[in-house]
């Protein structure tokens, strides 16, 4: 029976709505190389394979590179994008065809020079019982690539990945393997090695600031004779036998995962805090808990929590620069960091902080402004001291949850509503809104709040909050707003979703589309990359490509 008039013009209208809302949700941009880029965390080192020009070692938190030419290590956020896991146990580079071939739990997969992003074998073509972690070294050969997994030779195509044969006699050609944990069962004598910088070699473990120690995890020696150390935790050493002296190096965020980013210049900085991400608050480990990335040089560098006594929580729930010095709001008061002579401060309860938690920072004019579950305090930085009585006076039932300065006022989202505060107004802290804002941004046109998991606006001469027309996902948390030009966006729990103001388009980012992770802890736009911290890792997103 044919189709009546009215199931065609119903079919015709639902085939132009689609077409009208373009790329929102359930439908996703067309992406060209290099616009998503995956930043990896420090992760224990697990193989290492040498092409033309420099080395490929894996993580188990994705690739990272040394270059011999420019002498440098880099994590190459280009080609960790399309991995298909970043917990990786092999690397192989293969010299027949100049590709790359990883192993990771459920599969392998491969690159050659022509792709675009990452090929991944089919589970068809994979030992039977194949794990990625059972994988003793994969190498080349000019027959193939070869998996061996623990005395089961696997052989696959170079250019295709196709399966040609498998058994138990070994490879008769020349292999090229690979170097790798699982084929590492001693830990080497390091005595005699001396590293530089805060490290020192003992026995068989290398010893770092504070109590921090690691174990090598491989040893490789380059076509240029330099010996190179893996660790567990992702620290690498480089030596020359002859001198005998070992060189750290270290590249990727630390910790991991991060939920907090700050954006300084050329500089950016990653920072966690795990009671605010489980509610939990772990035992206090000696490590890493601050690191920062000058994209300019690609350089990294790492703080640990043994550097000084200010240092009293390493769980970061915001990050603010003050002058030369980094502010860090923690779960016990704030910690200063002088970026220049990477001296350490601490402000706290004999500071004058009402609450030992800090939960965000705002400057407003030459002041800082400290969010505490028991309300708000004023800093002056010069005096390193809290203004005294001259705060939002909450009861200690009622929480602040966020600050935000527009420049001319700074708003407050608590628990008791949102309230907004102007150095020239007589009443200081005045009620604005009873919603219980989680999350707040604003530009000269319009403010933004998340209350009842539900997007709030108010216009600039408007006096209340409206329920703004698009919103998230109905299943999604909102756990952060953030503003850019004519977009916003939110960090949810099923992806990042950007929004035009402007004709309530949305769109929704998630693991089709680049996130390592649909749970999406903050989002911070620029003017041209957005960055997304997400459970499994950070990327950024080059949007401007795509949005005006």
């Amino acid at each position: 029976m044919p189709p009546s008039p009215e199931t065609k013009l119903l079919t015709r209208t639902l085939i132009f709505l689609i077409l009208l809302t373009g790329p929102a949700d359930g439908q996703h941009l067309h992406y060209e190389p290099g616009e998503w880029e995956f930043i990896p965390s420090i992760g224990a080192i697990t193989s290492v394979s040498e092409g033309p020009d420099g080395l490929y070692f894996s993580t188990l938190d994705g690739l990272v590179y040394f270059d011999y030419v420019s002498q440098s290590l880099d994590h190459l956020p280009i080609l960790n994008m399309g991995l298909p896991s970043h917990r990786l146990y092999h690397v192989c580079h293969d010299a027949s065809t100049n590709g790359l071939w990883v192993v990771y739990d459920e599969g392998i997969a491969y690159r050659l020079p022509t792709d675009e992003t990452w090929q991944s074998v089919s589970l068809l073509s994979l030992p039977d019982r194949f794990s990625g972690r059972a994988v003793t070294r994969v190498g080349g050969s000019f027959d193939g690539i070869w998996i061996d997994m623990d005395g089961v030779y696997t052989l696959f195509h170079s250019f295709s990945g196709g399966f040609i044969r498998q058994g138990i006699a070994p490879p008769q050609g020349i292999v090229d393997w690979n170097t790798s944990q699982a084929a590492f069962f001693e830990p080497p004598d390091l005595m005699g090695w001396i590293t530089s910088g805060d490290w020192s070699t003992h026995v068989q473990e290398f010893h770092g600031p504070g109590f921090l120690s690691t174990l090598p995890t491989l040893a490789f020696k380059d076509r240029f004779e330099q010996i190179w150390y893996g660790t567990d935790l992702g620290i690498f050493f480089r030596g020359d036998p002859y001198t005998r002296r070992l060189e750290p190096l270290q590249v990727g965020i630390a910790p991991k995962p991060v939920i907090t980013l700050y954006i300084d210049n050329d500089r950016v900085w990653f920072a966690d805090n795990p009671f605010r991400r489980e509610g939990i608050r772990p035992m206090r480990e000696e490590s890493y808990f601050l690191s920062v990335w000058d994209e300019r040089i690609s350089s990294w560098r790492y703080y640990s929590s043994m550097e000084s006594e200010a240092i009293r929580d390493v769980g970061v729930n915001d990050i603010l620069r003050v002058g030369r010095e980094l502010w860090l709001a923690t779960m016990q008061g704030i910690v200063l960091l002088d970026t220049r002579t990477d001296t350490w401060g601490f402000l706290g309860s004999r500071a004058g902080l009402r609450d030992q938690a800090v939960w965000d920072l705002e400057r407003y004019g030459e002041e800082i402004f400290a969010a505490t579950a028991r309300g708000i305090d004023r800093i002056r930085p010069s005096l390193r001291r809290v203004v005294p009585e001259d705060s939002l006076a909450l009861s200690p039932i009622l929480e602040v949850y966020c600050l935000f300065s527009t420049g001319a006022s700074i708003y407050a989202g608590t628990a008791g509503g949102v309230y907004e505060y102007h150095n020239e107004a007589a009443m200081g802290w005045r009620r604005v809104s009873d919603l219980p804002a989680v999350s707040l941004w604003s530009d000269e046109d319009q403010m933004f709040a998340v209350a009842h998991n539900r997007i709030h606006v108010r216009g600039k001469n408007e006096q209340n909050f409206t329920l703004f027309p698009a919103q998230a996902r109905p299943e999604a948390k909102i756990l952060e707003i953030k503003g850019s030009g004519s977009y916003i966006w939110l960090a949810t729990s099923t992806g990042a979703v950007m929004i035009d103001r402007r004709d309530h388009r949305r769109y929704t980012f998630d693991r089709q589309d680049g996130l390592p992770s649909e749970v999406v802890y903050s989002v911070e736009p620029g003017s041209e990359w957005v960055w997304i911290l997400t459970m499994n890792g950070v990327v950024r997103f080059n949007w401007s490509a795509h949005f005006d």
